[in-house]
């Protein structure tokens, strides 16, 4: 296996944690959102949030579809996609921290 593979795996690793990290943190919005007062409000936004993990969760696939012969090893240093992930966690989490607060 050659360094670009390893790199490669450890990154669909890497993007595989935050999706199942963004699935959590969109599960448990859903949940505390049940209870909210101003549900609908709350609830538009985190389906705006899901429809961007959505887009997050194609790319990945794209990513996996591609040989590691095919990916540019730019594309694999760049911080850039990571970035992306961990903004719509924190974008979640705020939700949640918002939505637990006006309960």
């Amino acid at each position: 296996m050659t360094d670009i593979d390893r790199l490669a795996e450890q990154h669909i690793r890497e993007y595989e944690a935050r999706l199942d990290h963004i699935d959590e943190l969109a599960a448990r919005a859903r949940e505390a959102a049940a209870h909210h007062t101003d549900h609908v409000r709350v609830h538009t936004e985190l389906d705006d949030l899901v429809s961007q993990r959505n887009r997050l969760a194609v790319q990945l696939a794209d990513i996996k579809a591609k040989a590691a012969g095919e990916w540019e090893q730019e594309e694999l240093l760049r911080a850039g996609p990571m970035a992306i992930w961990d903004a719509l966690a924190q974008q979640l989490e705020q939700l949640i921290e918002r939505i637990e607060m006006k309960r």
